[in-house]
């Protein structure tokens, strides 16, 4: 994918995170949320993740444009626990719709992704032991603007 497309995308996602800043509001239900995204970008690849926190409950939308990978996006629904976001993502590539989780460390503003060994559970891929995860150091979300 090119750098104008990875832009495109980012503007979009971006435009998506702007429809939604919830940031110190309150919401109907008593609940405080906020919105937050985060984005990881080289010159050939890019993340990006928009968050909505309702106290641990988070969930949001979640793109991979990956270089010599099909591009990934979807949204994301989980829990933080500790500084560790574990969350379901629901994506579409090339058509077809899979679910897998992942999980983000919270490091000060940034999250860095984390992996670990998986295994398929009632047809989504689940970690097999999820204090096992090992973190992408290569790999840190920085906190950014979500748009205006």
């Amino acid at each position: 994918m090119n750098k104008t497309s990875l832009f495109l995308l980012g503007c979009l996602l971006g435009s998506a995170c702007s429809g939604n800043r919830t940031e110190g509001t309150e919401e109907k239900e008593g609940a405080g949320a906020s919105t937050t995204c985060y984005t990881y970008t080289t010159d050939n690849d890019s993340i990006m993740l928009q968050l909505t926190r309702r106290g641990n409950a988070v969930e949001g939308a979640l793109t991979y444009v990956l270089r010599e990978k099909d591009m990934n996006t979807g949204t994301i629904k989980g829990v933080m626990e500790g500084d560790t976001l574990f969350a379901d993502y629901t994506f579409s590539s090339e058509g077809i719709t899979s679910v897998r989780e992942v999980a983000f460390v919270k490091r000060g503003d940034d999250l860095v992704e984390a992996f670990g060994e998986v295994e398929e559970q009632d047809g989504k891929f689940v970690f097999t032991d999820p204090s096992l995860l090992s973190l992408n150091e290569n790999v840190v979300l920085q906190a950014s603007p979500c748009g205006d």
